[in-house]
C-alpha cells in the first residue's frame, strides 16, 4: 500500500523520544511519502510482520501481529510496546445490496497495554484507535485514521489514503524497496 499521510506530532518531546530513541513513529509533515507492506513469518510462528517506510524510506519501523486462534486479540508489538487489540468489521447498511456502494469500516479496538511485555500500562495512560475505510469490500485503497493518546490527550495522529500499486516498482524508490524487503541488499 502507498499514498500520502499527514502526520501529526502533538506532544514535541515525548514524539521526539519515540522517534529517535525507540524508533517506533515517523517524523512529523503535512504530505508524508508512505509505503507500507505486510508479511506472515513463517519462521516466527506465522507472526504477521508490518513494515512501514516514510520519506522515502528514509524512517522505517515495523510492528508484529500474534495471535492465539481466530476470533482471539491481536497482539501487535512496537519496540517495547505492546497492545492488545481486537479487529472489528462494519458495513454501512443504507446501501444494502448493493455491494458497490457499501463503506467498510476496519476498526482496532485497543483492550490493554504492556511496557516489555509484562509491564501492565492503563488504557488511560496509552490508548490507540486504528480505523480503516474502504468504499467497497474489494476496494484497492483506504482511508487510514490513527489516533494515539497519552493521560487522555492527542500524543500522535495519521491521517490520510493508502491504495494497493500494482506496480510497485515504477512507484517505489529504489531505498523504499529495500526497506520493505522487496530488493536485496
Amino acid at each position: 500500500m502507498v499514498g500520502d499521510l499527514k502526520i501529526e506530532h502533538h506532544m514535541p518531546p515525548i514524539n521526539s523520544i519515540q522517534q529517535y530513541i525507540f524508533g517506533i513513529i515517523p517524523p512529523a509533515g503535512e504530505r508524508v511519502r508512505t509505503a507500507v507492506r505486510h508479511y506472515r513469518d513463517l519462521r516466527h510462528g506465522g507472526a504477521i510482520t508490518w513494515r512501514r517506510a516514510f520519506y522515502g524510506g528514509e524512517s522505517v519501523f515495523e510492528s508484529i501481529w500474534t495471535t492465539k486462534g481466530a476470533c482471539e486479540p491481536v497482539s501487535e508489538a512496537f519496540g517495547p510496546v505492546h497492545l492488545a487489540q481486537t479487529l472489528e468489521l462494519n458495513t454501512d447498511a443504507s446501501h444494502e445490496g448493493d455491494d458497490s456502494q457499501q463503506i467498510t469500516r476496519a476498526t482496532l479496538k485497543h483492550h490493554a497495554s504492556w511496557l516489555l511485555g509484562m509491564i501492565p500500562v492503563p488504557l488511560v495512560l496509552l490508548h490507540t484507535t486504528a480505523i480503516m475505510e474502504f468504499e467497497h469490500v474489494d476496494a484497492d485503497a483506504y482511508n487510514l485514521t490513527v489516533n494515539v493518546t497519552l493521560l487522555n490527550l492527542p500524543m500522535l495522529t495519521y491521517t490520510g489514503t493508502l491504495r494497493k500499486e500494482d506496480d510497485w516498482e515504477a512507484y517505489l524508490t529504489e531505498k523504499e524497496a529495500q526497506q520493505l524487503y522487496l530488493l536485496k541488499d
